[in-house]
């Protein structure tokens, strides 16, 4: 994670999308890279008896605003810097190949998330329950759909911040005291996004209008959230076309047990992403090394089917270090 005050301006700069001084993007961008240095530095260290050095370093670099609808993205980070440092090349510039190529930018994990998931029952689906929820549907011969799904957990955080004084609803304790209502709740899943047919794309404040007409107690407020972030990952699959025998939960909102179980009463067989051996606060950041890889292979990271691209998509862009 990153150190407090590196978040605290990330974060104000997210809120600015980006609007600020040459100047404090330029610092923030050092600040960004010479924190991903010291990351890659330990890892290296760490693990040096079995790979004394690097091979390629993913940086995809910190994402401060994507515009899925204007095609624009601005992202942190100096890969050119890395590739020097490390004496190996540096994939960088995944959400913007995706993009130029007619895409929407994300989610891009759904080829690695196949790859992962190739022994288990298949048709499928991956819930991905980060702050926007993702969903990755595999067909049994491996045909994968994918498309964001809601801001539920983001706005489940705002929620706890504003009324809780907490970065987020830990445990699932602040729903767990409340009832949801089931006239916001309709409401909610009323919203134009949840209706339109993928592929398709959330920014981070698509939802963001909705807190301001709910009025509950902070308590019922949560639980609703909560109710409506599951809701709208169960009536994803009215786009599969084929109904999935397994769903497997990853991402930071398996550890809200209200969250789990509203999606376990609503699908026939649950797995998490951690009875298959991984961490899932791993998950993002394989799924970026796994690309990289791929790309210097000129193996596609995204597809017509999970980003709506025109075509395949053969990698990122590749820094190699300076001679």
């Amino acid at each position: 994670p990153y150190p407090y005050e590196l978040k605290e301006k990330i974060q104000y700069l997210c809120q600015k999308d980006g609007k600020v001084s040459l100047k404090k993007l330029n610092d923030l961008e050092e600040e960004i890279t010479s924190f991903h240095q010291t990351v890659a530095q330990e890892i290296l260290e760490d693990n040096k008896a079995m790979f004394p050095k690097a091979h390629v370093i993913a940086f995809p670099g910190q994402l401060i605003n994507l515009d899925t609808q204007k095609r624009k993205v601005l992202t942190l980070g100096n890969a050119q810097k890395l590739a020097d440092i490390f004496s190996c090349p540096v994939v960088t510039r995944f959400v913007q190949a995706d993009l130029k190529a007619g895409g929407k930018g994300r989610p891009l994990f759904p080829v690695f998330i196949e790859t992962l998931t190739r022994t288990q029952t298949r048709p499928m689906e991956v819930i991905m329950l980060g702050g926007i929820t993702s969903v990755v549907n595999i067909g049994a011969e491996g045909q994968l759909v994918a498309f964001d799904v809601s801001c539920g957990q983001i706005l489940m955080d705002l929620w706890a911040q504003k009324y809780f004084h907490e970065e987020m609803d830990y445990n699932g304790a602040f729903a767990l005291k409340g009832k949801v209502n089931t006239r916001v709740l309709k409401q909610l899943l009323r919203h134009p996004f949840l209706k339109s047919s993928p592929p398709k794309s959330l920014d981070r404040n698509t939802f963001d209008e909705v807190l301001e007409h709910i009025k509950l107690s902070p308590e019922d407020g949560m639980a609703t959230l909560t109710a409506f972030t599951a809701q709208a990952a169960i009536k994803a699959q009215e786009f599969y076309a084929n109904p999935s025998q397994l769903t497997i939960l990853a991402g930071g909102g398996t550890n809200n047990p209200v969250l789990v179980h509203q999606i376990q009463e609503a699908r026939p067989r649950v797995k998490m992403m951690t009875e298959l051996g991984w961490d899932n606060n791993s998950i993002e950041a394989g799924s970026y090394a796994f690309l990289a890889v791929r790309t210097l292979h000129r193996l596609p990271i995204s597809l017509p089917t999970t980003t709506g691209a025109k075509e395949e998509v053969l990698g990122g862009k590749t820094v190699f270090p300076n001679k």
